[in-house]
């Protein structure tokens, strides 16, 4: 039992919403429906029964009472009077509806009936019986059960048994009980049609309400699974949020640990480049200071030859001070920007070709395909400056600035910038980290904002960086 259940509740639950209310409703109209729709044929039955009855048995009480009066005084009916009783059921038009009669007395004797064998026989007291007694007149439909019903049994045809009070004239006082037979068959007939129109009116009543409800449940059902795919796209697009999140988490940690890792690395590079320029330069002067005092010294002792070696190494002197001071200076100009927040995107990009010849003295080809005014942020704008400062002066310091190209365009709203030269190349796969200090620093910078950032070059065919930003920071710009 226990299974059946389990297999019943897991077939109901794999159901629609629309099935699940139809059964249900269906089941529960169906039940609602059945039992409004026997009360309300009992109901229908006993109000046609009983007003039949009432109309008859004012119709029959008519021809009897009069004929009955005698029971006011006696127990019994003159011989004469159950002729004229039996001539009611056989000449007038009373016998066209009555089958058969009895009057009863109050002790439940029978003082007259159609079946004479049943005259003086006394019968327990049924309800309708008492009823009758008590001034209201009782009836029923087919229901003939008791002994004193047998002859109207056999007559085979539907048959309303009505108990009417006979009163005294001019008294309310009953004096007789009058029990009679109508054929029923139009009655039955009558109760048939209108039961079957009350079931009809309760059936479409059920239907139409049925109807409309599953239509209401039907739309909220479709409202529903609408809106239960709508929040499983967005629990779906939830998740690759989640997953492309915990991805950016993990890539800013790593550009974190990168950054950290790059900026040591400029620190070093920029120690050996101060190491390897100014500082070696500083201490050659300071070496030729030592000769120069020496050779002062030997002067001032007489020594005439030291005279043109002390102007050598003075004008020596001066050159390594000034060549370490231009190390300097240019190592400060690579270090700092100048003010972009005036410039638009392309002017800031001609502002790095200027900055670089400047400081290089070599020539660059730039094609910026860039309308006046188009703005971007500033990062946007750092960003684009740092790059094209790097890469030209990876390409001037790698590939002696030779064919050195810029080109720049606007392509569905991010600037495309590209820098080239015709140097040896190299093959990025095959460099240390250590080498490529600068390129990773430039791909750091420009995946930060957004952007993506590719390396084209193979040994002997020169060198190409490509970098593609958002005019806006957060906007995913097309892939390069």
């Amino acid at each position: 039992m226990a299974n059946v259940i389990s297999w019943a509740s897991t077939i109901w639950g794999q159901q629609k919403l629309t099935r699940q209310f139809l059964f249900a409703s269906a089941a529960v109209f169906l039940a609602g429906m059945s039992i409004v729709g026997a009360w309300t044929s009992g109901r229908i039955e006993s109000g046609v029964t009983q007003n039949s009855a009432v109309s008859t048995a004012l119709y029959f009480e008519s021809f009897i009472a009069p004929i009955v009066q005698d029971l006011a005084v006696a127990d019994t009916l003159p011989a004469a009077k159950h002729e004229l009783l039996a001539r009611l059921i056989s000449t007038t038009p009373l016998s066209q509806r009555v089958v058969s009669f009895k009057i009863w007395r109050q002790d439940g004797v029978i003082v007259y009936a159609t079946q004479p064998e049943l005259i003086g026989r006394r019968f327990p007291a049924t309800p309708k019986f008492k009823q009758a007694w008590a001034g209201q007149v009782a009836a029923e439909l087919d229901h003939l059960n008791e002994e004193e019903n047998r002859l109207e049994r056999a007559e085979g045809i539907p048959l309303l048994e009505v108990y009417a009070p006979i009163r005294q004239e001019n008294s309310d006082r009953i004096i007789a009980v009058a029990e009679f037979y109508e054929r029923a068959d139009q009655l039955r007939r009558d109760i048939f049609r209108a039961k079957l129109q009350a079931w009809l009116i309760i059936g479409g009543v059920a239907a139409t309400a049925v109807s409309v409800l599953f239509g209401i449940v039907g739309r909220a059902s479709r409202t529903i699974d609408r809106q239960k795919r709508e929040l499983q796209d967005k629990i779906t697009e939830l998740q690759t949020l989640l997953a492309q999140n915990v991805d950016l988490r993990a890539r800013v940690e790593r550009s974190s640990q990168r950054a950290l890792e790059i900026n040591e690395r400029h620190l070093r590079r920029l120690g050996a480049e101060l190491h390897d320029g100014p500082a070696q330069l500083l201490g050659l002067a300071l070496l030729r200071l030592d000769s120069l005092e020496r050779t002062s010294a030997a002067r001032q002792n007489g020594g005439a030859s030291h005279g043109a070696q002390s102007s050598n190494d003075a004008e020596t002197i001066r050159t390594a001070i000034r060549e370490a001071l231009n190390e300097i200076r240019n190592i400060s100009v690579g270090l700092s920007l100048p003010s972009l927040d005036r410039l638009s995107i392309g002017e800031t990009l001609q502002a790095a070709v200027r900055d670089h010849i400047r400081r290089t003295n070599t020539g660059v080809e730039s094609d910026i395909s860039v309308e006046d005014g188009v703005a971007a942020i500033h990062p946007i704008k750092t960003a684009a400056f740092r790059f094209v400062q790097e890469a030209l002066n990876n390409a001037t310091r790698h590939a002696s600035g030779a064919s050195q190209k810029l080109r720049a365009y606007l392509d569905n709203g991010s600037i495309v910038i590209e820098v080239s030269d015709q140097g040896r190349g190299f093959d990025p796969a095959a460099h240390r980290p250590d080498d490529q200090i600068g390129l990773i620093g430039m791909r750091e910078r420009i995946e930060s904002l957004g952007g993506q950032f590719a390396i084209k070059s193979t040994a002997g065919t020169g060198t190409r960086l490509e970098a593609r930003l958002p005019l806006k920071s957060g906007e995913t710009p097309a892939h390069v």
